[in-house]
């Protein structure tokens, strides 16, 4: 006979909001207990990995790159796409308030976009 794993239950300790009863109704409580059930014990192993990574950096290890995805970096024909064209030169000139000399500074400054407020 196969053998279920322990009933969960979830339980909603702040107070009751607008549509609480429609949103968390009995069958929404149930699913949240099954991905409980499922996940709890993954989510506190990554919880847990976590902390003791943060406590390595905090201690002055360096940051590295992880080795599950050396094979990506290690690739020669793997390549993001190229930035936007507006993304490759950022320069602009902010000019508050738009006054006639702010503006002719601003067009005069080399800056392909000018921003005023």
């Amino acid at each position: 006979m196969p053998t279920h794993p322990p009933a969960h239950r979830v339980e909603v300790l702040g107070p009751p909001g607008d549509r609480h009863d429609e949103i968390l109704t009995p069958a929404a409580l149930a699913f949240l207990a099954r991905l409980d059930a499922a996940f709890a014990e993954r989510r506190r192993r990554i919880l847990t990995a976590r902390r003791h990574r943060r406590d390595l950096l905090a201690s002055g290890s360096p940051l590295g790159l992880p080795r599950a995805t050396s094979g990506v970096r290690d690739d020669p024909h793997w390549r993001v796409a190229p930035p936007a064209p507006d993304l490759t030169d950022r320069r602009v000139e902010l000019i508050a308030p738009p006054t006639p000399r702010a503006a002719a500074n601003a067009l005069g400054s080399g800056a392909r976009r000018t921003v005023a407020s």
